[in-house]
């Protein structure tokens, strides 16, 4: 996995790099987000323009004509969705299971989440989600949940819900590669924010800790006593990292690549 950090001077990344997605260009100034896909990297710059760079063969750094005044990116699998300061969504990369077409009927958004084959966004206090719909990560629970923030992996979508008991609710498995990523604690409340990665899922708690469930193969889901004073966790295929309360980043799990 690749791992990207926005910093006080930039942007860096570290990690894989068999794209060249850990290589940020030498011109990329003053970034706003940073967000890491299947194997691309996209980051917000001055003015909201938009910067990819990696993996190209679905489309990835092929950026829509007038891109501007975005304020919040997504990179997912091979495709990646933005949202602009007029509340406009818009997708690109691959579009085979329809992840990178927008409804046209969603409104203003407020945040995108892009995932492994489904894209969603959260549009007041509902979210709409779309592409493929055989492991039920589109199917949205019903009666819709207050959602709060959304978060998309593989196969699963998990957002923060309700007004004050803040839970996780997760929904959409496969039968084939079913680690119990959508199985979020019921007993726990409080979350301030939560990260779908590959087969597992992490969520920061009021207390900035961190919970974790899913698949635990390289212990991406055992989350270490030192992890505590988190601010933002973030997951990918097999490692995990957070951002503490004093700017550091901590990452446990796979270290094939460097990455934790």
């Amino acid at each position: 996995g690749t791992n990207c950090v926005l910093t006080t001077t930039g942007v860096q990344c570290w990690g894989a790099n068999n794209s060249g997605q850990a290589n940020v260009p030498a011109d990329l100034t003053e970034a706003t987000a940073v967000s890491v896909g299947g194997g691309h990297v996209c980051a917000v710059v001055r003015a909201g323009a938009v910067r990819c760079w990696g993996a190209s063969e679905h489309g990835q750094l092929a950026l829509p004509v007038g891109l501007t005044g975005v304020t919040q990116i997504s990179a997912g699998r091979y495709q990646t969705c933005a949202v602009t300061s007029a509340g406009a969504a818009t997708c690109w990369g691959e579009n085979y299971y329809g992840q990178s077409v927008v409804p046209a009927d969603l409104g203003v958004v407020a945040e995108v989440a892009a995932g492994g084959y489904h894209s969603c966004a959260r549009v007041a206090s509902s979210v709409r989600c779309w592409g493929y719909r055989g492991l039920g990560a589109t199917t949205v629970p019903s009666p819709a949940p207050t959602i709060r923030q959304v978060a998309t992996g593989t196969q699963h979508t998990c957002a923060v819900v309700g007004d004050d008991t803040r839970q996780v609710q997760c929904w959409g498995k496969s039968t084939w590669a079913n680690y119990g990523q959508a199985d979020a604690p019921t007993s726990l409340s409080g979350f301030t924010q939560v990260d779908a990665g590959m087969y597992h899922t992490c969520a920061v708690t009021g207390s900035r800790t961190v919970q974790c469930w899913g698949y635990n193969n390289a212990g991406q889901a055992t989350v270490p006593w030192w992890a505590t004073g988190v601010v933002q966790v973030s997951t990918a295929a097999y490692n995990t990292c957070v951002v503490t309360e004093a700017g550091a980043v901590r990452c446990w799990g796979d270290n094939t690549n460097g990455q934790s």
